[in-house]
């Protein structure tokens, strides 16, 4: 009715929305379609007149019988031709995004996906990502003083996925130059303390709600063209606080995106991503972060599921062990092209050690009964590597920490194992777990007067394993722990919790 009446007249169904540079969208209607519209939205006066401070501009929307949130960065009708607007250029969308708005969006994803559909143009995509992200980091703070620091102090010790340097650098050239992959990121960093960076800004934005706001800008960064790098970047810090968050089934989802966009940019990814690192050993990293978060996944959900990578076609290239694994002691050859002397090249050797670890945990895993040979084979392997680790220097002793907590879960689980299937070997297995239990104690009971915040979900991990299964076998097998030693662990559990709540989901009083 709407459009038979505007041919009539030969004017467009469209109505000028301000600002546009179009002068042909003047909106002009006949009677009758001024009243269908006005009892369709609350935004047109008695008239059929558009309210200037209408929150339902859009005849786009109207159409399709939806209220429109006005998030576009151009009108419609430009939009579909093409042409230059001025609507909403500024960085912001001024009298759009507030609190309410940002939460009422964040909370539906149908609107969400609404959005993320309607452009034709990935430059109108990159827009909204900048704004809308834009606007939620100068709600939880100024990202030049807060989010490099809090990459810093909750991942980067264990999960050098970034460069500081390059981080910092990029957040200086987004103050200048916003982009869209910059943004998502630094969106993805402020999840990691969203309660701290809201009192600092004096917002009120909840880490729930920031989190929401994050899941919607990576579907919107995976739908536009650009470095694989950087999505992976955002999508990796995304799995990490979705899996500390206990929020196991969406962080499997998160993986699982991540691996498809590793494997579609394994052989075409940019050039020149960073200076510091040749960009192959950069998809080296992110690969083993992959690796790694997929294989703690699966022992946190205690579930059984294929590995990740078992789904992938690649999935014999995409394991970064299998070569390292026949050389143990060959760390430096896993990152053999790393052509920097910088402290993150020494965090990535020991991130390489970690992963190796994990390797290790994962031949654990995979044995349903193991018998005396295997049993000592393995252990023998994990307690030369645990020695290694110990021999290093007091000042040194923090990068080393990281791969220690993944091999003492090997040695845990390994042992479990062999004593529910030897019986023979009982005794030998539960003096080896009374050890692991008592340098757990020493370790992390280190890292929580360090610094809360550098516990690894690997070390969590650890916490949960050992608390629940002394408490086991001292019901089933008799086995009586140092009473002190559990207490301990259940401390440096408990403290976790103030940066994984997955910590407290064994019911640790």
């Amino acid at each position: 009715m709407i459009a038979r009446s505007c041919s009539e007249l030969n004017t467009d169904a469209e109505f000028q929305i301000r600002g546009c540079l179009d002068k042909s969208l003047t909106y002009r209607h006949q009677a009758a379609d001024r009243l269908t519209v006005s009892l369709a939205f609350d935004n047109f006066d008695v008239n059929g007149v558009i309210m200037p401070n209408a929150p339902n501009a859009c005849m786009s929307c109207f159409s399709k019988k939806r209220r429109c949130d006005r998030l576009l960065p151009r009108c419609s009708r430009c939009n579909i031709t093409g042409g230059q607007c001025s609507y909403n250029h500024g960085s912001v969308f001024p009298g759009v995004f507030n609190e309410a708005r940002v939460l009422h969006i964040s909370s539906r994803p149908q609107t969400m996906v609404s959005l993320a559909n309607f452009w034709s143009q990935p430059q109108d995509l990159r827009q909204l990502i900048i704004s809308y992200a834009h606007f939620i980091l100068g709600e939880i703070g100024n990202p030049s003083l807060i989010v490099s620091k809090l990459y810093r102090d909750s991942v980067h010790w264990w999960l050098p996925i970034i460069d500081p340097t390059r981080l910092a650098r990029a957040i200086s050239e987004y103050i200048n130059h916003r982009s869209a992959e910059t943004a998502v990121l630094l969106l993805h960093i402020s999840l990691f303390d969203a309660q701290a960076a809201a009192i600092e800004a004096k917002a009120e934005i909840s880490s729930s709600s920031l989190y929401a706001i994050c899941n919607f800008v990576f579907m919107l960064l995976r739908k536009i063209q650009g470095s694989p790098i950087a999505k992976l970047q955002s999508g990796i810090l995304l799995a990490v606080f979705e899996i500390g968050e206990g929020l196991l089934s969406n962080a499997y989802n998160t993986l699982s995106i991540c691996a498809q966009l590793w494997c579609e940019g394994e052989t075409n990814y940019p050039a020149a991503i960073t200076d510091s690192l040749p960009q192959n050993d950069e998809m080296k990293i992110l690969q083993s972060a992959i690796y790694l978060l997929d294989r703690l996944h699966y022992f946190f959900s205690d579930s059984p599921r294929p590995y990740l990578v078992e789904k992938l076609p690649s999935h014999h290239a995409f394991n970064p062990l299998e070569a390292e694994m026949k050389h143990p002691s060959a760390i430096e050859s896993a990152m053999g092209s790393l052509r920097t002397k910088s402290k993150y090249k020494r965090r990535i050797i020991h991130f390489t050690q970690q992963t190796q670890a994990c390797g290790l945990l994962e031949s654990v895993a995979l044995l349903e009964n193991p018998n005396p040979s295997d049993m000592l084979t393995l252990d023998s392997l994990l307690q030369r590597k645990l020695t290694e680790n110990f021999a290093v220097r007091e000042d040194d002793w923090i990068l080393p920490y990281f791969s220690t907590v993944v091999l003492l879960l090997a040695l845990f689980e390994l042992h479990s194992k062999t004593i529910k299937s030897c019986p023979d070997s009982r005794a030998f297995s539960l003096l080896a777990i009374d050890s692991v239990l008592n340098t757990t104690r020493d370790i992390t009971g280190m890292d929580d007067v360090n610094n809360v915040r550098r516990m690894p979900l690997a070390a969590v991990l650890l916490l949960r394993r050992t608390v629940k299964a002394a408490s086991m076998f001292n019901s089933t097998l008799g086995y009586h722990p140092n009473p002190g030693v559990l207490e301990d662990l259940a401390g440096s559990l408990r403290r976790a919790r103030f940066q994984w709540r997955i910590a407290g989901d064994i019911g640790i009083s």
